[in-house]
């Protein structure tokens, strides 16, 4: 298994390697990725939030404190 994934990354990396725009196409690709990564993150933490406080004063108060 680890062997395809090298293998994979070795044609991604070729691929990308023989344009400009490739390369341009990969950066905004991982980009997108992280900040997907992020949202989702972003969506667990309130999701347990809500789950812990529920919708009580407490919440609002660590939402305005989280913002700050």
């Amino acid at each position: 298994m680890v062997s395809e994934l090298r293998s994979y990354l070795a044609r991604i990396t070729h691929w990308g390697q023989q344009s400009v725009n490739r390369r341009i196409l990969i950066a905004a690709a991982v980009v997108g990725g992280f900040t997907l990564l992020a949202k989702l993150a972003s969506l667990l933490k309130d999701l347990i939030v809500a789950h812990q406080f529920g919708t009580t004063p407490p919440l609002a108060a660590f939402s305005m404190a989280f913002t700050l």
